[in-house]
């Protein structure tokens, strides 16, 4: 009887890490300023989103994901799920413009 209540506390909590919450934040360059059109992608998965108009993004991301912040002619950012709330500043990529 013991293992059957053990396992079915493991199963529930289990369960609780799986799912996914909300996480939503603001991409801005080094100055602050809002980024259109950020890719926001949850590695290793087709889970994406882009920033809007005002630089926010709300994507359904869990603990011990890692999303992704990409943009042309910036830095590639990784960041790992670490709240519902993750605000990023991205720094230019000087080696991507100088090829364009």
């Amino acid at each position: 009887m013991k293992y059957r209540v053990l396992a079915a506390l493991l199963a529930v909590f289990t369960c609780f890490e799986a799912f996914a919450q909300n996480v939503t934040g603001t991409v801005t360059d080094e100055e602050g300023e809002p980024l259109v059109a950020v890719t926001v992608m949850i590695k290793g998965t087709r889970n994406m989103v882009m920033t809007g108009s005002d630089g926010r993004y709300t994507i359904a991301a869990k603990q011990g994901d890692v999303l992704e912040f990409s943009m042309i002619g910036m830095k590639t950012q990784k960041v790992p799920v670490s709240g519902q709330t993750m605000d990023v500043t991205m720094e230019d990529d000087a080696l991507a413009l100088d090829e364009a």
